[in-house]
């Protein structure tokens, strides 16, 4: 009985995960790669200072007239905002969070407006960067409310002490060895290597239509002018946006158009 639990707790996690990596890659085909890359940075930045102030915030149970000062200058009119809150809507939704509602409303308007943020907060939170982050974070609530320090690091500082944090720290421990091989590299030559893996695929993804049309390729597909020995992938891959699975139905009809 408590197996056929377990399977069906497992079972509806992975299809949520599932279901999750397939709204984002569909919102992720809508806009070119490169702002999707950099919402998603921005995102993570966004997080970065929201962890910060969480940690601060959840041990004093409030926010200290220094903070309050910081985020009126990085969150103009969240404060006005809290202090128009009923006590229901407070109680039921805890200060931290509710920071991090705003960030997403005000400064990521743009990207709900236009229906792309899940695939901006699904990318950003597999980031280590934000992995780290959230690391970070559980690490100094569980300090600070043992003893409080005398000075809280400011943003740049504990933004220093998430870079030393392990982002593997809450995963398990397939996922951790997995999660490690990548500090193995250093990190601009493991982003410079994905992109070109990303090219590649676009490339297979492009010439995938033609090959299980035509027994002999096309000239447009093998030729001395383009195709497979000149083909833009770059440019064709920052056009459909990034995602591991590209739309095909738009080359497929491509392909269908060349005479047989």
């Amino acid at each position: 009985m408590q197996k056929t639990k377990n399977y069906t707790v497992r079972n509806s996690a992975v299809q949520l995960q599932r279901a999750a990596r397939e709204r984002a890659d569909d919102q992720a085909r809508r806009i070119p790669w490169q702002r999707l890359y950099d919402a998603r940075n921005q995102y993570t930045d966004w997080q970065e200072f929201s962890l910060w102030t969480r940690s601060i915030l959840e041990v004093e149970k409030g926010i200290p007239d220094w903070l309050a000062k910081i985020l009126n200058d990085r969150c103009p009119g969240f404060l006005q905002t809290e202090k128009e809150l009923t006590p229901t809507a407070a109680k039921n939704r805890p200060l931290p969070l509710r920071l991090g509602d705003w960030i997403d409303e005000h400064v990521f308007d743009f990207a709900k407006k236009e229906d792309w943020f899940n695939a901006v907060t699904y990318y950003a939170i597999r980031d280590p960067r934000y992995q780290r982050a959230e690391v970070c974070w559980s690490e100094c609530v569980e300090k600070w409310r043992k003893a409080k320090p005398l000075r809280y690091p400011s943003f740049e500082e504990w933004k220093s002490l998430a870079a030393e944090c392990d982002e593997t720290a809450g995963l398990v421990v397939s996922e951790r060895k997995a999660k490690s091989s990548s500090k193995l590299v250093d990190p601009d030559r493991l982003a410079e290597a994905v992109a070109r893996y990303m090219d590649w695929e676009a490339l297979a993804h492009w010439a995938q239509p033609a090959l299980e049309r035509c027994p002999q390729l096309p000239a447009e597909v093998y030729g001395t002018g383009g195709g497979l020995q000149h083909v833009p992938v770059t440019g064709w891959l920052r056009h459909e946006g990034i995602g591991a699975e590209f739309e095909r139905s738009a080359a497929r009809d491509q392909w269908r158009s060349l005479p047989n």
